[in-house]
């Protein structure tokens, strides 16, 4: 497994940093955003099905996140 951030998007240069993770097979998934379109960085995997990073709320402030069950909040960008 391994996280990291996603932040040049070519098909979009208003697309702000999107948190990835890559589960170790297939294609690199996308986690949740605390707010739309609101920029998220991924720096730390767990063996236990967490991650760990940053992501900006709805309020415009950056928080530190804990992605709990990550597999199942994981999603194919674009979506």
């Amino acid at each position: 497994m391994s996280v990291g951030t996603a932040k040049f998007h070519p098909e979009s240069m208003t697309l702000q940093d999107q948190a990835q993770w890559w589960p170790g097979s297939g294609p690199v998934l996308a986690l949740p955003r605390l707010a739309k379109d609101a920029p998220s960085t991924a720096d730390a995997v767990t063996d236990d099905d967490r991650l760990g990073g940053a992501a900006v709320n709805a309020k415009g402030k950056l928080k530190p996140v804990i992605w709990t069950c990550a597999s199942k909040q994981a999603y194919a960008p674009g979506r």
